[in-house]
C-alpha cells in the first residue's frame, strides 16, 4: 500500500507512531518477522539460500521488500534456527541445491540437546555463529535507509528456541512432567534472548519483536489432556 500523498509523516515515523499508541490517519504497513519475496532477492542478483550468512546480502534482501512494496518497515534475520546454530546444533542451509529460485528455509536436522542439560550458552554472543551477520546487516540498513525507513528485528522465545534444539515431543511431555528442569533451561534461554535482543539495539534496530509460537503448542496438549 503506498503512502498517501498527503501523509506528513515518512515511513519510520509511521511505524515508531505506531509503537507509541499514538493515531495517525494514514495508517501503516509493516511486519515484526522478517519478510523477503523471490522477486525482491533476484532483485539484487541473491539467491535464497545465501541471504541468511551474509550481511550484505541480508540487508539487500530486507530493503528490497520496502523498495517493491512500499512497506514501512524493513526486518533482519529471516529463518528461526539461528540461535539453534550457535548453541550447538548443525544446520542445514540448503544453498547445495542446483535450483537458484529454491525457496528453502534452514532447518535443525539433529537436536543436542535433552531436558535437565546444561545449555552451553558462548561466552562471547556477538561473535557466535551468525550473530555478527545479522548486526552488520541491521548496520548496512541503518546507514542506507535508517532515517526514513523503521528497522526492525526479532529473537525466539525460549520455549521455541528450547524446541529447536531439543526434541520437540520430549519437550512438551516434560513442560507438564518435569516442570523444574525445563524451567531451568527456559531461564538460561530468557538470558540469552535479552542480551541478543540488546545487540540487536545496539546496533541500529528501531523495535524488537519475540517470537513464540511454541507456547501455542503447549495449550493445544494441555486441553486435549495429553
Amino acid at each position: 500500500m503506498p503512502k498517501p500523498l498527503d501523509c506528513p509523516l515518512n515511513h519510520k515515523e509511521r511505524v515508531m507512531n505506531v509503537l507509541a499508541k499514538q493515531q495517525c490517519q494514514c495508517g501503516s504497513v509493516w511486519t515484526g518477522m522478517g519478510a523477503v519475496t523471490l522477486p525482491g532477492i533476484k532483485k539484487y542478483g541473491h539467491r535464497f539460500a545465501d541471504i541468511h550468512s551474509d550481511p550484505r546480502k541480508m540487508a539487500d534482501a530486507a530493503k528490497s521488500t520496502h523498495e517493491l512494496y512500499d512497506w514501512d518497515a524493513v526486518v533482519v534475520p529471516f529463518d528461526m534456527v539461528l540461535e539453534a546454530e550457535f548453541l550447538g546444533c548443525k544446520t542445514r542451509t540448503y544453498d547445495d541445491l542446483p535450483d537458484p529460485d529454491e525457496v528453502l528455509y534452514p532447518t535443525v536436522p539433529e537436536k543436542i540437546a535433552k531436558v535437565g542439560d546444561d545449555i552451553n550458552v558462548p561466552k562471547d554472543l556477538a561473535n557466535a555463529g551468525r550473530v555478527p551477520v545479522v548486526t552488520q546487516a541491521i548496520k548496512y540498513l541503518k546507514e542506507e535507509i535508517g532515517d526514513t525507513v523503521a528497522i526492525g528485528s526479532w529473537v525466539l522465545g525460549p520455549y521455541t528456541m528450547l524446541g529447536q534444539i531439543s526434541e520437540l515431543d520430549v519437550l512438551l511431555k516434560a513442560t507438564f512432567k518435569k516442570p523444574k528442569e525445563v524451567g531451568a533451561m527456559l531461564d538460561t534461554l530468557a538470558d540469552l534472548i535479552i542480551e541478543l535482543g540488546h545487540l540487536y539495539r545496539d546496533a541500529g534496530a528501531d523495535y524488537m519483536v519475540l517470537r513464540e509460537p511454541g507456547v501455542a503448542i503447549i495449550g493445544t496438549r494441555a486441553a486435549s489432556g495429553e
